[in-house]
């Protein structure tokens, strides 16, 4: 009675083992904010005029840089914790940021196309934003790979 139809069904399939990767889609994106947001913090020190407002832009650019590297090369860095608190504070720095910057950001742009503009920044910043949320979660697979001992 080889050929019971009633018996439960057999698969091959084999969930593969070894290092999950990110898509290729996030390393093009990491790569793409970085030159963005290097050449804008340039163009912000070369325009002159910048004070503790950059200085903090710089340093939240730097923080949220290595949690989105950290996301998408999948490397444990920090703690679930401190990323938490690194997009809390880079997100409201975001908008801090307009009220208490000495630059001109406006730079001859009209009212909508400066809106505009700010709102295309916000919209880009959207996937860093959700990879610091994804890595600030405990459960999240970066906290459960353990070095080879």
């Amino acid at each position: 009675m080889e050929n019971n139809p009633y018996q439960t069904p057999e698969s091959d399939i084999v969930q593969p083992q070894g290092e999950f990767k990110r898509s290729i889609w996030w390393k093009i994106y990491f790569y793409f904010i970085v030159i963005i947001s290097v050449l804008g913090q340039l163009l912000a020190t070369l325009e002159g005029g910048d004070g503790l407002a950059e200085y903090l832009s710089l340093t939240s650019f730097v923080f949220t840089t290595i949690g989105l590297f950290a996301f998408v090369y999948n490397k444990p860095i920090a703690s679930a914790k401190f990323w938490f608190y690194t997009l809390v504070v880079t997100f409201a720095y975001g908008f801090i940021y307009y009220g208490i910057t000495k630059v001109d950001l406006q730079e001859g742009l009209s009212d909508l196309e400066f809106y505009i503009t700010t709102i295309i920044g916000f919209v880009l910043m959207l996937p860093n934003y959700y990879a610091l949320y994804a890595i600030s979660k405990s459960d999240h697979r970066v906290w459960q790979t353990q070095p080879n001992e």
